[in-house]
């Protein structure tokens, strides 16, 4: 086993390549440390998936002033553009019961935007893009009661910061 860490080399940027068990080290079911240097001609190096292209993260520096990007386009290098290629992770989150409720609204008037639902809400019209474009909802009983004990506890967490922090309408 250290054999083979020895003799790997740097793979792509990484300082030690992935070792995979092929197939008949797996029937094998070496769990010793022994066994596996037993076995360490059935190991073989496996070269990492390859990244994503960086091309496809990227904002072009002149989409602005392209008038022929379709404006779906034009929305995702905004937002790509906002963000500064960070996970989503919005400062305000709605309950589940608000999104609900939001989807039922936007479904009985159709008239209003995004805009002006994240206008009433709080939130931003990226934010509330999403939660409209979205259909998820739980599939059992058992899920729907989980997705409330997270909230609860969500809300728990919060008011316990707050309390802490001496937030007016909070005692400690």
């Amino acid at each position: 086993m250290l054999r083979l860490w020895a003799q790997a080399r740097p793979v792509a940027g990484r300082l030690w390549p992935a070792l995979r068990p092929t197939a008949a080290a797996v029937r094998g079911k070496a769990t010793k440390i022994d066994e596996v240097v037993r076995h360490a001609n059935k190991w073989t190096l496996e070269e990492p998936a390859p990244a994503r292209p960086a091309e496809l993260d990227t904002v072009p520096e002149d989409w602005r002033a392209d008038s022929r990007l379709p404006q779906w386009k034009r929305q995702q290098y905004a937002v790509k553009e906002k963000i500064g290629g960070q996970a989503w992770s919005p400062r305000k989150k709605l309950s589940p019961d608000a999104i609900q409720g939001i989807r039922a609204f936007k479904k009985q008037f159709p008239e209003y935007t995004a805009g002006d639902l994240a206008a009433y809400f709080h939130v931003s019209p990226e934010a509330m893009r999403r939660i409209l474009k979205s259909n998820w909802t739980p599939r059992t009983a058992a899920e729907s009661q989980k997705v409330q004990e997270r909230w609860r506890r969500r809300g728990e967490r919060i008011v316990d910061r707050w309390t802490r922090e001496g937030r007016p309408g909070f005692k400690q």
